[in-house]
């Protein structure tokens, strides 16, 4: 139970650096600047502080307070993990910096903690039931046999896979321009990329008529061959 709580909450984690670093293109930054861009941060964004983005920012740590929380137990489980949250959400900001498209924000750091906070009381509030469920997965995954096991990991590589660059959003604008540029697809709609019906429909055709004449003339070649053989 233990690593498996301590395997999710590094999972998340790697997510969050994932997410707050991406695409990873590092310059050089003297580090007086870096700190006076994290610092000042707070006079400007404190005021017009998107909601989205403070919604995101709690959402992006909630989960890692939560898992650390139950990995960790103890009395001193809550303080540790919102110790580990705090340095971890500081090391991320202050890092973009030296991130291009990216600006560090001492706000989300705020946020980030308060995230942390949340998924601490949650678990205070609803471990047992939280262990109920993960010893439920466990005993599925321990019942199952090796193929199930090897079908598992596939399903995951494959959600991994069509999720990356995991580029979640919760802003409104985000979104819509998402949907506008059909990067975004609501179920049952076609894919951009995706060849017609009528399109399907003439390749099809195109690989009949392409075929039709092999097939025709290899028949006289097997009835000279039957007659041959008769003979």
């Amino acid at each position: 139970m233990h690593a498996a709580y301590a395997a999710a909450a590094a999972g998340f984690v790697a997510y969050a650096v994932w997410g707050s670093l991406f695409p990873f293109d590092f310059h050089a930054v003297p580090l007086p600047d870096a700190a006076a861009l994290f610092w000042t941060r707070w006079a400007s964004d404190a005021g017009p502080w998107s909601l989205t983005d403070l919604l995101s920012n709690v959402l992006l740590f909630l989960p890692i307070g939560l898992l650390l929380s139950a990995a960790i137990r103890g009395r001193t489980a809550p303080l540790l993990t919102i110790a580990s949250a705090a340095g971890l959400s500081v090391v991320i900001e202050f890092a973009q910096a030296f991130v291009s498209w990216r600006t560090p924000s001492i706000v989300d750091v705020a946020a980030e903690v308060i995230g942390a906070a949340c998924g601490v009381v949650i678990w205070r509030l609803m471990s047992a039931e939280i262990d109920r469920v993960l010893r439920t997965v466990v005993g599925v995954v321990r019942r199952s046999t090796v193929a199930e096991r090897v079908l598992l990991a596939c399903c995951a590589v494959f959600a991994v896979g069509w999720l990356l660059p995991a580029d979640f959003t919760l802003r409104p604008g985000e979104i819509a321009d998402k949907y506008e540029h059909k990067r975004l697809l609501l179920p049952w709609m076609p894919s951009p990329d995706a060849a017609t019906p009528g399109e399907l429909a003439a390749i099809r055709r195109r690989r009949c008529q392409s075929a039709w004449p092999r097939s025709s003339a290899a028949a006289p070649a097997h009835g000279g061959d039957r007659r041959r053989a008769v003979r």
